[in-house]
């Protein structure tokens, strides 16, 4: 609101943000009623689960996770190329798990559900991180092309690795000192415009 004062428009982006649906169904590529039945309302979720339909109904809800996530970037994309001044805060859920991309984007099959032990977790989070970091430069490519005013640009991870390390991580034995060196080694990547690009206050 502060900023809003100010003449910026603010945004906040993610997989469940009214931003991001009502940008995917103006894409004609989202349908919002599989998603509310069986996605984002966890008592359906939780009952089909528990049938022999759980492994189409989890497929279903990692393509909407898909459709989201990708919707997230192109709308960082989309927010660059405004006249106003904007602030925007995105949450992506990706690379963390589940690992639903492949290394250029597309589906990888049957997909278990969040921490559900995963064949190869460190060949599938490798694979994900490489989808996710092409986006990632690419978002960043039209963020410094389009926007009028160099933007400052913050991306911030909440965690590391070390889940994907970690074979049990509902055991009530202590964490491995490796789990915990994973897990601590966080992303913080800060860029800040030179001062010649910011306009004057007076």
């Amino acid at each position: 609101q502060f900023l809003e004062t100010w003449g910026y428009m603010s945004f906040v982006l993610s997989d469940n943000s009214q931003d991001i649906h009502n940008y995917l169904e103006k894409k004609g590529s989202y349908n919002q009623w599989i998603n509310l039945l069986f996605y984002k309302n966890k008592f359906n979720r939780a009952f089909i689960e528990s049938t022999v339909f759980r492994p189409v109904v989890q497929n279903v809800a990692w393509d909407i996770k898909r459709e989201e996530i990708n919707a997230i970037f192109n709308r960082l994309s989309e927010i660059a190329s405004m006249e106003q001044p904007t602030w925007t805060y995105a949450h992506i859920m990706c690379p963390h798990p589940p690992f639903i991309f492949s290394s250029l984007g597309e589906s990888v099959g049957p997909v278990k559900a969040l921490y559900d032990k995963v064949l190869n977790p460190k060949k599938a989070f490798v694979t994900q991180v490489k989808y996710i970091n092409q986006r990632i430069l690419s978002v960043l490519e039209d963020l410094f092309s389009k926007s009028k005013i160099q933007p400052i640009i913050i991306i911030q991870a909440d965690h590391g690795s070390g889940y994907v390390l970690e074979s049990d991580l509902f055991s009530e034995a202590a964490p491995s000192n490796n789990f915990v060196r994973n897990q601590l080694a966080i992303l913080n990547a800060i860029y800040l415009p030179r001062a010649s690009s910011v306009p004057s206050s007076e």
